[in-house]
C-alpha cells in the first residue's frame, strides 16, 4: 500500500499535473489561433464585399473608368488612333452608351479614327463655355442652356457644370440618371475632354462586367437592390442566398457559418450583397479530437504505470539535483506559464476595448465637428447682419461695394444683390458661375420681394416696380410646394435652399428706411464652400497635433490634404466608410509610420467625410507596457524560485555536487578524485565510503597498467612480413591476451587468447599465461609441448577456478609456413591475395580445464605473398546492435573478404571502425582484440 501511494504522487505531480496544464494551455492557444484565423477571414470577406460593392457603385465606377482613360489619353504624344483603341476598351466595360470627347490646345474638338461621337456641335459649345475659348462670349450661358438641357436634362446649366470641374455630375433626363464629366489638362490650358454617360450601368450589370473578368474562385456572392425580394445578381454554387440572407438578419448575427462556409451581409445605399468564403479548415474538430485523444493515451498511460507491478521507483534513477528541478518545474514553471497565458489572454482582450474605446471617443470627436458646422452658418449669418447694418446706417456706395467685395473675396458669399425700391439691380456681385442661367428667376423673385413686403414704402414713396414680375414664376413664389412663401415670410434668417444642382445658403433682408436707395439685400452662399472653408479652419486647427485631421471629397474623390492619398490603405478606408455609411476604424500606413484612423461618413457635411489619425504608438506603447509588466511578474516569479533553488543547493545539493564532482574525477581516471564532505550524517558516511572506493581503483588502476605492460609495446619487425595487434578491454582489467616472442632469426611465436570473466582474476590469469610462455622459451622451446605447460601451470594455481583458450602460432620465414595449435579458440581464417579465404578448423582443450597426456592436433600452413592469416576473441563476432542483431561471423567474412588487399594494420582499424558502427554506442560486452600476420613480400622455397 506504501508503494502504491508513493506511485500515486509521483505520478500525480510528474505525470497528471504537466499533462492537464499542457492539455489547457495547448486548448488555450488552439482556441486562440483559430479565432484568429477566423477574424482573418471575417475581416478579408469583409473587405472584400466592400471592395466588390465600391466597384459596383455606378459613381466609382465610372469615376475610375473615366480618371484611367483620361489619365491614359491625357499623356503627352498619345496618338489618335491609340485613344480610340482606349474609347474602345472603356466601351467594353460599361457599354456604347459612353461618349468621349477630345478638344485641343484651342478648345477645338479633335477627331478620331474609327471613333464619330454624337452631339459634337452641342458638345464643343458646351466646352466654349467650360473652358473660355476664344470661341466663347458672354451670354453664351444662357443661349445655349436650351440645348443643354435637351441633352443632359433639365436641371443642367453651363454654369453648374462648370462648377464641377474633374467631378463625377449627376443628370437626370426623363427619370434616366447619367453622368457628366470634363476636365482640363491643366488649369491655363484650353485642352481637356469631356465624357458624358447616358444611361448609367445598375450594379447587377457592373458586377457581372467585373466578375466575368475573373475573381476568386472561393468567393459566394449574391445582390440585392432595396426594392427587390430576390436577388439580382449571383455568383458560385447554387445556394438558397434569400434563407441565408434571411437568417442573419433575423438572428440580428453579424455573421453565420453554414455548410463550412462562413456567410457575410453589407448594407449599402445601393442594396444589400452577401457574401461567403470556406471556413472548412477552421472548424478545428479534427486537431481538438488529436488533442484529446493525446489527452487520453497520457492518462491511460499514467493508469498503467500506478497498477503496474513492473513500475518500481527504486529503479529509475534521478539526480537528487534534477528531482528538485523537477518538483521546481511542476510547482513553479506550470503555475508560471498559466498566469503568462492568462496575461497574454487578458492584454489580447485589453487591446480590443481599446481599440472599442478609441472608436467610441473619436466618433464623438467627429461628430462633434460635424454639430460645429453650424456655427459656420452662424457666421454667416453674422456676416450678413453685418453688411445689412451697414447699408441701413451708413450707407454709401463705396462703402458698400468694398464690404460686399470683400465678403465674396473671403469666400464668405458668392452672390450680393442690392435692389432699388424699383425693382432694379444697385449692385450685382456674382463668383463662379453659380447662377448662370438663373438670374432670370432670382431677378424676378427680388421683385416680388419688393412688391409683397415693400409695398407700403412704395406707395409713400410713389415708386412703382419697373417690371412686372412673370405670372408663372409668381405663382411659383406664392405656392406653399416650391418654399418660396416660407422664405418670403422670414426675412434676416438663413434658409437652405436648392436652385439646380446648387445648394446655397441664403439671407435676404429689407431696408425699410423712407428715402433710403435701396430696398432689398440678398446674399448667397455655396453650402460646399461654406463646408470646405468650415473644415480648412478645422484642419488649420488641428495643424500641428499629435493626431492628423483630414477630410476627404467623395464629389471629386479627393482629399483636401493630397499627403493623406499617400498614406497606404486611406483611400480604401474612407471609400469603406461611404459604402456602410458607418465609422470604419482600421490601422493603416507603411511598416515605418502606422496609424489607427477612423473614417467618418459625412452627413451634415456631405460630399465631404472626415478622418482622424492617430499615432498607432498610442495603443501599441501601453499595450507594450502591459507586456513588460507581465515578462517582469513572469521574471519575478522565477527569480524567487531560482533563490529557493540556490538556497536548497547551498544547504541539501552541496554533498551531492561535491560527489558529483568525485565521480566525474573518477571517470577522468584522476588518481586523486577524493571528496570532502564534513558532515555528521548520512552524506558524511557516503563520503567516506567513496574515498574508499578511490583508494581501491587506484590500486586497480595500477594493476590495469602493469597488465597493460604485458602486451606487446613495440611492433615485431620480420622481413617480409608485416603484423598487427590491437586490443581493447570491456573493463579496467580485461582478459584477453595477446604476444609475441622472437625465437630466433627466423622463428616466431605467436599467441593470442581469451581469459573466462573480467576483471582482477582474469588479469591474473593473462599474466600467469605470459609468465609460463616465457619460462617455456627460455628452458627449451619446444611448439607441441607449451599448450600443456601452460594449462599445467593453471591447474595447479587456479585449481579449475578459470580456464583459457590460446591459439598458438608458430611461424617459419624461411619457408614461409605458420603451424597453428587451437586450445579450444576461435577458428583463424586465412586471407588469400585474391580475396578468397579458409577458415582453419582446427579444435583442442582450452587451457586449465584438466591436464592431457596426448600431444595436441597442429596444423601447418602456407603463406604466399599477399596471404594474411587473421586471428580474434569472442567480442568481435557476438557484437550486438541496438537493436540485438547479433554481427555473427557471415558479415565478418563478407567484411575480411573485401580487405585482402589492406596491410595488417589498416585491416585492424577497418574491423574496428566497422565493429564501432555496428555496436551503435552499446556497451562493449567482452574484450577484444584481433591478431593479423601477413606475408608482404616472402617467396617460399619451392616458388623461388
Amino acid at each position: 500500500m506504501k508503494s502504491f501511494f508513493a506511485r500515486l504522487l509521483v505520478v500525480f505531480i510528474f505525470g497528471l499535473l504537466p499533462a492537464v496544464s499542457l492539455y489547457l494551455v495547448a486548448h488555450r492557444l488552439f482556441d486562440q489561433h483559430r479565432y484568429s484565423r477566423f477574424e482573418e477571414v471575417k475581416t478579408r470577406l469583409r473587405q472584400e464585399l466592400i471592395r466588390t460593392a465600391d466597384a459596383s457603385s455606378a459613381g466609382s465606377f465610372y469615376f475610375r473608368l473615366i480618371e484611367s482613360l483620361l489619365q491614359q489619353a491625357g499623356k503627352k504624344g498619345v496618338a489618335p488612333a491609340e485613344k480610340t483603341r482606349l474609347i474602345m476598351r472603356a466601351q467594353s466595360l460599361c457599354g456604347s452608351d459612353l461618349a468621349v470627347y477630345f478638344f485641343d490646345e484651342k478648345g477645338i474638338a479633335q477627331t478620331l479614327p474609327g471613333y464619330l461621337p454624337p452631339n459634337r456641335f452641342v458638345i464643343s459649345k458646351i466646352w466654349d463655355i467650360l473652358a473660355e475659348t476664344p470661341a466663347y462670349r458672354s451670354g453664351d450661358e444662357q443661349r445655349q442652356l436650351k440645348r443643354i438641357q435637351i441633352l443632359l436634362g433639365a436641371e443642367a446649366s453651363a454654369g453648374v457644370i462648370k462648377n464641377h470641374e474633374g467631378q463625377l455630375l449627376s443628370l437626370k433626363k426623363k427619370r434616366i440618371g447619367g453622368y457628366l464629366y470634363w476636365k482640363r489638362w491643366s488649369s491655363e490650358s484650353l485642352a481637356g475632354a469631356l465624357v458624358i454617360v447616358f444611361p448609367v450601368l445598375k450594379p447587377q450589370e457592373i458586377l457581372a462586367r467585373i466578375f466575368s473578368r475573373g475573381s476568386e474562385e472561393n468567393l459566394q456572392l449574391a445582390y440585392w437592390s432595396h426594392d427587390q425580394s430576390d436577388p439580382l445578381f449571383q455568383k458560385g454554387a447554387q445556394s438558397d442566398f434569400n434563407y441565408l440572407r434571411g437568417k442573419i438578419e433575423k438572428t440580428s448575427a453579424e455573421y453565420l457559418v453554414e455548410a463550412g462556409r462562413l456567410w457575410l451581409t453589407l448594407h449599402t445605399g445601393a442594396g444589400v450583397y452577401l457574401g461567403s468564403l470556406s471556413v472548412a479548415g477552421l472548424s478545428g474538430n479534427a486537431a481538438a479530437g488529436m488533442l484529446n485523444l493525446l489527452l487520453a493515451i497520457a492518462l491511460a498511460g499514467m493508469a498503467i504505470l500506478l497498477f503496474s507491478s513492473s513500475f518500481d521507483l527504486r529503479s529509475i534513477y534521478l539526480r537528487t539535483g534534477s528531482k528538485l528541478l523537477a518538483l521546481l518545474l511542476v510547482a513553479i514553471a506550470f503555475p508560471t506559464a498559466g498566469l503568462l497565458l492568462t496575461g497574454i489572454t487578458a492584454i489580447s482582450t485589453h487591446e480590443r476595448v481599446l481599440w472599442s474605446r478609441l472608436e467610441k471617443e473619436k466618433v464623438t470627436r467627429l461628430s462633434a465637428i460635424e454639430d460645429d458646422f453650424s456655427e459656420e452658418e452662424r457666421s454667416f449669418g453674422r456676416h450678413c447682419e453685418s453688411l445689412h447694418n451697414l447699408v441701413l446706417n451708413d450707407y454709401s456706395s463705396a462703402t458698400y461695394s468694398r464690404a460686399a467685395s470683400a465678403m465674396i473675396a473671403s469666400g464668405q458669399a458668392i452672390r450680393v444683390d442690392l435692389v432699388a425700391l424699383d425693382g432694379e439691380p444697385i449692385s450685382v456681385l456674382n463668383s463662379g458661375s453659380w447662377f448662370e442661367g438663373l438670374e432670370k428667376s432670382i431677378d424676378a423673385y427680388c421683385r416680388y420681394l419688393v412688391e409683397n413686403r415693400l409695398a407700403q414704402r412704395s406707395r409713400l414713396e410713389n415708386v412703382k416696380i419697373k417690371r412686372k414680375s412673370d405670372a408663372v414664376l409668381k405663382d411659383v413664389f406664392t405656392s406653399p410646394d416650391f418654399g418660396f412663401a416660407q422664405i418670403t415670410e422670414a426675412p434676416g434668417q438663413i434658409h437652405s435652399v436648392r436652385f439646380g444642382m446648387n445648394e446655397l445658403l441664403w439671407h435676404w433682408n429689407m431696408i425699410n428706411v423712407p428715402g433710403h436707395p435701396a430696398a432689398i439685400l440678398s446674399i448667397f452662399q455655396a453650402k460646399n464652400i461654406a463646408r470646405e472653408n468650415f473644415l480648412r479652419r478645422v484642419m488649420h486647427e488641428h495643424a500641428g497635433n499629435a493626431e492628423i485631421f483630414a477630410v476627404f471629397n467623395s464629389a471629386q474623390q479627393r482629399w483636401l490634404d493630397k499627403r493623406i492619398g499617400d498614406v497606404a490603405g486611406s483611400d480604401e478606408l474612407m471609400r469603406a466608410a461611404l459604402l456602410t455609411d458607418k465609422p470604419e476604424l482600421r490601422r493603416i500606413g507603411t511598416e515605418k509610420q502606422k496609424w489607427l484612423a477612423l473614417a467618418y461618413p459625412g452627413k451634415v457635411l456631405e460630399p465631404y467625410s472626415l478622418m482622424i489619425m492617430t499615432d498607432e504608438r498610442v495603443v501599441s506603447e501601453r499595450i507594450a507596457s502591459l507586456y513588460r509588466l507581465l515578462a517582469i511578474a513572469v521574471i519575478v516569479i522565477l527569480v524567487v524560485a531560482l533563490l529557493i533553488a540556490r538556497l536548497l543547493t547551498v544547504a541539501f545539493l552541496k554533498p551531492v555536487m561535491e560527489l558529483d564532482r568525485g565521480m566525474m574525477l573518477v571517470q577522468k581516471r584522476h588518481p586523486d578524485a577524493r571528496v570532502s564532505i564534513d558532515a555528521g550524517d548520512e552524506f558524511g558516511e557516503l563520503g567516506l565510503a567513496f574515498n574508499q572506493m578511490v583508494d581501491e581503483l587506484n590500486e586497480m588502476q595500477l594493476a590495469r597498467s602493469v597488465q597493460e605492460s604485458l602486451f606487446p609495446q613495440e611492433k615485431l619487425a620480420i622481413p617480409g612480413f608485416d603484423t598487427a595487434v590491437f586490443n581493447m578491454a570491456a573493463s579496467d582489467l580485461g582478459g584477453d591476451y595477446c604476444d609475441y616472442v622472437k625465437l630466433d632469426e627466423s622463428r616466431y611465436l605467436f599467441l593470442i587468447g581469451d581469459v573466462s570473466g573480467h576483471g582482477t582474476s582474469a588479469a591474473l590469469c593473462m599474466a600467469m599465461a605470459k609468465a609460463a610462455v616465457f619460462k617455456a622459451c627460455r628452458d627449451g622451446f619446444d611448439f607441441l609441448e607449451l599448450p600443456g605447460k601452460i594449462s599445467a601451470l593453471l591447474l595447479r594455481t587456479l585449481s579449475r577456478k578459470k580456464m583459457m583458450t590460446m591459439l598458438f602460432m608458430l611461424l617459419n620465414t624461411e619457408d614461409c609456413t605458420l603451424k597453428l595449435i587451437n586450445a579450444g579458440h576461435n577458428w583463424p581464417l586465412i586471407i588469400r591475395r585474391d580475396g578468397s579465404f579458409e577458415e582453419i578448423s582446427l579444435a583442442g582443450m582450452p587451457l586449465g580445464v584438466r591436464e592431457s597426456r596426448k600431444e595436441p592436433d597442429s596444423r601447418l600452413l602456407q603463406l604466399n605473398p599477399g596471404d594474411a592469416l587473421f586471428s580474434y576473441t569472442d567480442a568481435l563476432i557476438e557484437c550486438q546492435a541496438p537493436d540485438g542483431t547479433v554481427y555473427g561471423h557471415e558479415a565478418m567474412y563478407v567484411e575480411l573478404a573485401r580487405l585482402s588487399r589492406l596491410s595488417p594494420a589498416a585491416t585492424v582499424a577497418h574491423m574496428k571502425a566497422v565493429w564501432s558502427a555496428f555496436l551503435g554506442g552499446g556497451i562493449q560486452q567482452d574484450d577484444l582484440t584481433m591478431l593479423v600476420i601477413k606475408n608482404m613480400t616472402k617467396e617460399p622455397p619451392d616458388a623461388a
